[in-house]
């Protein structure tokens, strides 16, 4: 025959309030909520502190840079160097003035996925050089506004290029990715736009100091802040044999990539995950205790008065025979 339908019948416990039976209990059940609460936070990671969060950041370049490209001038005794310059800021060009020679800039960012958000952005970049000049290093800032959305957070941000070679070039090429670093835990909600201010601030057109306008006091500067992006060159390639009226070349293709956030978990986000936690040892506890809850009970090991549901058979229960 089938069993079409199972009913269990229970046996029950039963002990005054003040006894030895009840006293177990209680702390069998104490210890259940505790136990899993201590376990749970002795892994150190009970109370979320901070966590991470991968997201597309919203790269923007502003058509702002600074240039410098140094070398010696061949067939000179002794040897003459040279260090040429640029910037998009007239202050810049106006300070060092002789020392500024214009090259041919051209940029393009791409969205490739078509998400809204650029992919990665492509440059070009020619400075021209007389048949006697040599370069044999070269140093770029691009200026971006870097957004990261949810936080949120904004700022003006450079990505730095230093390239250089013992052999005389004629073109570089870099294959690179702008990084997001912070030394602080950014809040979820909470705005941060400190660093919305101006990267490369030449305006004082009466300093004379030349560390204002160095590269120097620019790193140094940039180097201070908490949050900021850093262009890492992932395959330089310099290239040698110049022709006599070549101009140098700075091309490359520089990704803006999924970043990594380290922020701050809200108080909702610390509650969820210490509750996951905790709720994952009190069941796996509650499974390895109740074998031994049974055993004391069935066993009298401690004193109880124990009764049985009715059965079928007796009063108030009808029979069904086939």
């Amino acid at each position: 025959m089938l069993v079409l339908f199972s009913q269990p019948f229970s046996r029950h416990f039963h002990a005054p309030l003040c006894s030895t039976a009840t006293f177990i209990l209680i702390v069998y059940h104490v210890l259940w909520i505790i136990v899993p609460y201590i376990i749970a936070y002795s892994t150190k990671s009970f109370w979320l502190k901070e966590n991470t969060y991968r997201v597309q950041p919203q790269v923007t370049f502003k058509h702002d840079l600074i240039l410098l490209v140094e070398g010696i001038i061949e067939g000179t005794s002794p040897v003459e160097t040279f260090s040429y310059v640029y910037g998009t800021y007239p202050g810049y060009n106006n300070f060092y003035k002789s020392f500024v020679r214009v090259p041919i800039i051209k940029t393009s960012e791409i969205d490739s996925n078509r998400d809204l958000l650029n992919d990665y952005m492509k440059f070009d970049i020619s400075m021209p050089m007389y048949k006697n000049e040599s370069v044999y290093r070269t140093r770029v800032a691009f200026v971006y506004e870097y957004q990261i959305p949810n936080f949120p957070l904004i700022m003006e941000s450079l990505g730095i290029l230093d390239l250089s070679s013992p052999i005389p070039g004629s073109e570089v090429y870099v294959d690179s990715e702008l990084l997001f670093k912070q030394n602080n835990i950014l809040q979820m909600g909470a705005i941060r736009n400190r660093y919305n201010t101006p990267c490369l601030n030449f305006t004082n057109a009466w300093d004379y100091n030349i560390y204002s306008w160095s590269w120097e006091k620019v790193i140094e500067e940039y180097m201070d802040r908490n949050e900021r992006t850093e262009l890492k060159i992932n395959y330089p390639l310099w290239k040698t044999d110049r022709s006599f009226d070549e101009d140098f070349k700075i091309k490359g293709k520089i990704r803006y990539n999924q970043q990594v956030i380290h922020y701050r978990p809200s108080v909702l986000e610390v509650l969820k995950n210490a509750w996951i936690q905790y709720l994952a040892f009190y069941i796996l506890l509650g499974i390895l205790l109740k074998p031994f809850k049974a055993f004391i009970f069935e066993n009298q090991v401690i004193r109880t008065r124990m009764t049985v549901d009715r059965v079928p058979g007796e009063s108030q229960h009808k029979l069904h025979q086939f």
